[in-house]
């Protein structure tokens, strides 16, 4: 089972010059080993066009967008972040991040290649459950009140 969300926040200084602040959230397996993360981004309530982050009028209004089995919050106007982060290809290759010790290496490949790929070593579309409570329960994770908040209390 995965360890609780609250204990397993991590500050992290700053994205490289962006002056944005970052975390981290660890998700530890129940022997202490192979965490797995998510890093979160702090912006203002007014973002700026960034090269890395979108702005305010690349995100607002959101709009509610199909992702598998729900509906989910989505910016209302991706495409100039998506081409200015990623290039013009954005919708045509897939771009993944490996991150080491050494660095952030790049790599891109057809959209239609990654999905053969990734269907080879066995990906199944994730699906959530009834509410968010039960989806939660389901990883053995915990998170009671805002998340924004808790993020804002940590720095």
């Amino acid at each position: 089972a995965l360890g609780s969300v609250g204990r397993s926040y991590r500050g992290g200084g700053e994205w490289t010059g962006s002056g944005v602040p970052m975390g981290r959230f660890f998700f530890w397996g129940c022997d202490g080993r192979f965490s797995e993360s998510i890093d979160v981004f702090l912006r203002s309530d007014q973002p700026e066009e960034l090269a890395e982050f979108p702005s305010e009028g690349e995100i607002f209004p959101l709009q509610r967008v199909p992702f598998h089995n729900i509906t989910v919050a989505a910016p209302c106007s991706a495409e100039p972040f998506l081409a200015r982060c990623y290039g013009r290809s954005w919708a045509e290759e897939a771009v993944v991040w490996g991150h080491s010790a050494r660095g952030r290496v790049l790599h891109k490949i057809p959209v239609t290649e990654y999905c053969t790929a990734a269907v080879v070593a066995g990906y199944t579309a994730p699906a959530a459950l009834a509410t968010s409570e039960a989806s939660l329960e389901a990883f053995a994770l915990t998170s009671s009140g805002e998340l924004r908040e808790h993020l804002w209390a940590s720095l």
